[in-house]
């Protein structure tokens, strides 16, 4: 149901092109290119705003909440948790009582 296009940073869900502020789209895409890898809390703030910015780690929590709000739709989950570490992409189909 997502298709992102790697060449022109289009996000597509079921068809429909997603309206994502610059630093969620970096966020969804820096996530996406890398499947399966689990990214810290510091590692994803210092990709994405840069490691010279005067900030915290919350404002990535934010950005995470955004985007999942706008991606998950329906059964389809992408971005995951991992307790204690950090957050993963990964496509899941979620099934009842999940």
């Amino acid at each position: 149901p997502l298709v992102l296009n790697l060449e022109d940073y289009d996000a597509l869900l079921d068809g429909q092109s997603l309206t994502l502020p610059t630093k969620e789209r970096e966020l969804l895409f820096l996530l996406a290119k890398h499947p399966n890898r689990v990214w810290s809390l510091e590692e994803l703030y210092a990709k994405i705003w840069g490691s010279d910015s005067h900030g915290d780690t919350r404002t990535v929590l934010v950005h995470i909440s955004n985007v999942r709000k706008k991606i998950e739709l329906g059964s389809a989950r992408f971005i995951h948790t991992v307790r204690g570490m950090g957050y993963k992409f990964q496509y899941v189909e979620k099934s009842d009582g999940v």
